[in-house]
């Protein structure tokens, strides 16, 4: 199985097992987590390659 496949069959029990720990009061926080670290990823990599347009 490839690198990329591996978020499609880890994501349900992983949101099950944040539901178990956490409680159903939790999902909409759930998703949100990992999607702030992308943005902030996102954001320090914009700003660490200087923000230049492609040339």
């Amino acid at each position: 199985m490839g690198q990329a496949q591996f978020g499609g069959v880890a994501a349900g029990p992983v949101l099950g097992k944040g539901i178990e720990l956490a409680g159903v009061d939790a999902v909409p926080m759930l998703p949100a987590l990992p999607a702030a670290g992308c943005l902030a990823a996102t954001w320090w990599l914009i700003r660490a390659t200087g923000d230049r347009p492609p040339s």
